[in-house]
């Protein structure tokens, strides 16, 4: 097999990852084509078919889809992940770190999200709002992102990933947004 064009990595929920790869162009379109942000973790089955197996799987168990592809390659539609202007990049757990002690104005039009997945992956990501969010839209966004069909970022080392909100088990955002009149007050406690 020539060198990949696309390698589709499934994260599930009991923390393994299935791998998939395609060189041919007009099939990696074709699977393109049936990413739909609104259902990839809605179906029943995922069916993967290769030249020799058939794998099946729940979509409702997977934590993580991430696409493997250069820059050039990925569409103009999946680049256009999210409502806004909004920009989500996955970024290193260093990176992460870095900017937790240098940027804590809540004012900033870029914030950090900490989202933990079931079956004990993370993604770390930073986001870049074109304007500040208005506190009644901070709120909101907090209490519907659980509701949403998928989250997506542009994945650490190229391409893109889709996270699946139901297998979200913890998602905290730096600097804090406005929390809803309902939130627990209550300080992290930081565990070595």
């Amino acid at each position: 097999m020539s060198q990949p064009l696309l390698e589709v990595h499934f994260h599930l929920a009991d923390g393994s990852t299935t791998s998939f790869a395609q060189s041919d162009a007009g099939a990696v379109r074709g699977i393109l084509a049936n990413v739909q942000h609104g259902r990839i973790f809605a179906q029943p089955t995922l069916v993967i078919a290769g030249t020799s197996s058939v794998t099946a799987l729940p979509g409702n168990l997977i934590t993580r889809l991430d696409l493997v592809l250069s820059e050039a390659d990925i569409p103009n539609w999946l680049l256009q992940l999210e409502p806004n202007g909004i920009i989500k990049t996955e970024i290193s757990l260093e990176q992460f770190q870095l900017s937790q002690e240098s940027h804590a104005d809540p004012a900033s039009t870029t914030l950090w999200e900490d989202i933990r997945l079931a079956g004990g992956s993370r993604c770390l990501m930073e986001v870049h709002r074109p304007v500040q969010s208005s506190l009644t839209v901070q709120r909101q966004h907090l209490q519907n992102v659980f509701s949403l069909p998928s989250l997506s970022c542009r994945r650490l080392g190229g391409g893109v990933s889709l996270l699946n909100p139901a297998q979200i088990v913890s998602h905290t955002y730096y600097p804090k947004m406005e929390p809803p009149a309902s939130a627990w007050v209550a300080e992290s406690i930081q565990y070595p």
